[in-house]
């Protein structure tokens, strides 16, 4: 298979998308480490923007969605992958974004509009990422020059695996009291790896 065309500018720009997944994964594992009085097998990653250290959530998720922008920019611009895997892409990127402004009710709080505004924006965050893999791991590989077919695979599963059960965990009540913090966090690795992957990938093939 003939190599891939070099484009700087994508290369440049899949690169800054590593730096900021990089960054917000900074933030995520540095507040985990903290003594907020959260269970991480229990509690959701977004109880963290509801306390006082809500700014490294919030530069955890707005790290993700600008890295998940960039990263589509990247390909729209490197790549001729349809246009599905990347309207998920952007998805992902936006509403991660967005739920930074929306805070999480905490557990036994009074339910508020900005509650349910953050719960349907992690709902579609968690289902985008979810198709965005299913979607571009594919895609990429009949890409010239693009290898790491069985780790973008192996990462693309993890991704769906994950997100399906966070979903589950989050509605199954039992789950949701012992395990729901532990799954949502494997997606957040899953996603982040995923990330990562297909960023760094890119500056390779595209350098």
């Amino acid at each position: 298979m003939p190599g891939a065309h070099p484009d700087t500018t994508a290369a440049i720009v899949a690169a800054l998308a590593a730096a900021a997944v990089a960054a917000g994964t900074v933030a995520l594992v540095w507040v985990s480490f903290l003594p907020t009085g959260h269970r991480p097998m229990v509690d959701a990653v977004s109880d963290y923007g509801a306390s006082p250290y809500r700014a490294f959530y919030r530069a955890t998720v707005v790290s993700l969605g600008i890295g998940a922008l960039l990263l589509l920019a990247a390909l729209a611009h490197g790549t001729d992958v349809s246009s599905g895997g990347l309207i998920w892409l952007g998805a992902y990127g936006a509403t991660r974004i967005a739920i930074a402004f929306f805070p999480t009710d905490l557990e036994g709080e009074t339910v508020t509009p900005t509650g349910r505004i953050h719960l349907l924006l992690a709902a579609v965050a968690f289902t985008a990422i979810a198709f965005a893999a299913t979607d571009l791991v594919p895609a990429l590989h009949s890409e010239p020059g693009w290898g790491a077919d069985h780790l973008l695979d192996g990462l693309r599963w993890a991704v769906v695996a994950t997100a399906i059960g966070t979903g589950v965990t989050r509605v199954v009540l039992p789950l949701r009291h012992s395990v729901f913090g532990l799954v949502e966090r494997l997606l957040y690795a899953a996603t982040i790896a995923f990330l990562l992957a297909v960023a760094i990938e890119a500056v390779r093939v595209l350098s």
